[in-house]
Parts: structure tokens; C-alpha cells; sequence
């Protein structure tokens, strides 16, 4: 894969959040809904391990990092699940580059979160 797709999913956003329910296998009820993030490229899906191999070859791992993360919170803020009381959690995984490289500061999760109307109660950052 090359810079240029890496750049253009990068401006252009080209990214869908999807949520995958966690089962409990005791009651069959869902427990927390895990976000996964899904990127495409001139309609070719773009395997999300790849994407990231050349993000941190080129140094651009926290922008897709930052990428994933707003995707996510945006659109999580608009489904049932994390509606209020707040029955759900949802999973988020986050690479440490973003606390090694200082891009998320301690004050970070709370403003993010109140930016999305999100509980930090129903928000898990899985590092």
C-alpha cells in the first residue's frame, strides 16, 4: 500500500464506524459493543492492520489514530445503545502513541466525550 491512499483516507475521511455486539454466553444478553473502524479506497475495502503498518511508517499513525477516535464518538453519539440511562458500554481501542506522543492530554477524555454527550461511565479505552 502506498502513502497516497494513506493520505487521501486521511483528508477525505474515508472511514465507517462499525459496532460488534460483546454476548454474554450466560444470559445471551449484550454486555458492551466494541468499535471497529473500516476503510475504503476508489471502493476497495483497505484491511486496517495495513493501514496502520504504513500510518506509522510515515509517521501518521496519531492522525488515523485521532481519525478512528472521532468516527467513532460521532457516530456512537448517535445510536441507541449509548442513549441514556446508559445501559451499554462501548469498547474503543487506542494505540499508546497517542499518550506517548502527548497528543491526548490528561483533561483529553473528558472534554472529547462531553464534545459527543457521552458518559465517561459508558466509554472503555481499551491501550
Amino acid at each position: 500500500m502506498e502513502k497516497d491512499i494513506l493520505d487521501t483516507i486521511l483528508a477525505n475521511h474515508q472511514i465507517k464506524t462499525v459496532f460488534q455486539p460483546i454476548i454474554s454466553l450466560q444470559d445471551g444478553k449484550v454486555l458492551p459493543y466494541e468499535a471497529l473502524s473500516r476503510f475504503w479506497y476508489e471502493r476497495e475495502t483497505i484491511a486496517p492492520l495495513d493501514l496502520f503498518d504504513v500510518a506509522k511508517l510515515y509517521n501518521r499513525e496519531s492522525d488515523l489514530e485521532i481519525l478512528c477516535l472521532n468516527k467513532a464518538l460521532e457516530t456512537a453519539q448517535g445510536h441507541h445503545f449509548m442513549s441514556h440511562p446508559y445501559n451499554n458500554k462501548l469498547f474503543i481501542n487506542i494505540s499508546p502513541c497517542l499518550f506517548s506522543e502527548e497528543v491526548i492530554d490528561p483533561k483529553f477524555t473528558t472534554d472529547y466525550l462531553n464534545a459527543y454527550n457521552l458518559s465517561p461511565s459508558s466509554v472503555v479505552f481499551e491501550i
